[in-house]
């Protein structure tokens, strides 16, 4: 684990100042919960300041000593992060014998600091019954023990526990922090701009495009909806079996960029601001659609997107499903 200081933190202002201020007035809660979209910093926030918590300065993370230190090798025995597990085909979450194996360690004495940290990366995945266990130790906290839960869907954690939480909340990444950190990556401000502008204000989600060759299937989802009015059926045929051939991962991503293409006509229509349109590069593409997909055609499009990406999560054959998605299409036009 590289070193870990505030200033590494992109675009949370608000966040760090709260934290830092309650770690100043020594007024730091029991529990906190890092709430807000994915992949826009929470938890580097959350590794920062179990850094600053564990480190033997109240000014932490000093980055030198023994605490700093075993910090950055990733090895401080007094940092616990719980993350979803899958066995099999399950669906990754956080279950009990993990509550079980966190709690029987806290209830030691820390071994370098005077406190112990547990980060819960991914707190919504947690099943009811370790939902409920962690509740009672919320509940009955013993120690020096402080906890961060972090989700992006509060929704989905039981309301009891987000009741003996601190909220803090985080907000998606400002276009032009984005474009900063990625250059930093030592990526073209070119592709930077476009990533940006695509990941809707998440680090993670930019870094993750770049990683997929997210604009190349961009650009044939552009490709798509320029050629799509024209399309004969056999092309049909055959756009629907290399679709289909998609992982469901690759195939709600292709959709995604779909949608983003129809609001971007949607603000083209409204005479938007420029800095709205997810796809600035392609303005010029996507404005020479409108005498094809009038207002009234670019929502009903939005309608069949969203009940294809609906059907997408079930145990749906997907090739079918994309015959029945394009045909749809063509009845519009």
């Amino acid at each position: 684990m590289a070193a870990m200081k505030w200033e590494d933190v992109i675009g949370q202002e608000k966040a760090v100042v709260q934290l830092k201020t309650l770690m100043k007035e020594e007024r730091m809660p029991h529990a906190l919960l890092f709430c807000g979209p994915e992949g826009v910093g929470k938890l580097l926030v959350a590794q920062v300041l179990a850094a600053a918590l564990l480190c033997e300065h109240t000014e932490g993370p000093c980055g030198q000593c023994p605490s700093c230190q075993a910090f950055q090798t990733g090895m401080h025995p007094d940092l616990y992060t719980i993350v979803p597990e899958s066995k099999g085909k399950a669906a990754k979450s956080i279950k009990i014998e993990q509550i079980r194996e966190v709690q029987a360690e806290i209830a030691r004495m820390p071994y370098l600091s005077d406190k112990r940290v547990v980060i819960f990366d991914g707190a919504d995945t947690m099943n009811e019954a370790a939902a409920n266990r962690l509740l009672k130790t919320l509940e009955e906290p013993t120690g020096q023990v402080i906890f961060i839960l972090i989700t992006g869907k509060k929704a989905s954690l039981l309301d009891t526990i987000v009741s003996r939480c601190m909220m803090v909340n985080f907000g998606s990444l400002p276009r032009p922090a984005l474009v900063k950190a990625l250059c930093g990556r030592n990526m073209p401000e070119s592709v930077a701009v476009e990533l940006a502008a695509l990941a809707d204000g998440s680090f993670g989600k930019a870094l993750e495009l770049f990683e997929n060759g997210g604009l190349i299937l961009r650009d044939e989802t552009l490709d798509f909806i320029e050629q799509v009015s024209a399309m004969e059926m056999p092309a049909v045929w055959e756009l629907a079996q290399k679709l289909g051939g998609l992982t469901r991962e690759k195939l709600q991503e292709w959709l995604s960029y779909l949608t983003m293409i129809l609001r971007d006509m949607l603000v083209l229509y409204g005479n938007g601001a420029p800095e709205l349109l997810y796809n600035q590069a392609a303005v010029e593409r996507i404005a020479m659609l409108l005498p094809d997909f009038s207002e009234k055609k670019v929502f009903a499009l939005l309608e069949i997107v969203k009940l294809i990406e609906i059907r997408l999560v079930s145990n749906v054959n997907t090739r079918l499903l994309m015959e029945q998605f394009l045909l749809k299409i063509r009845e519009l036009s």
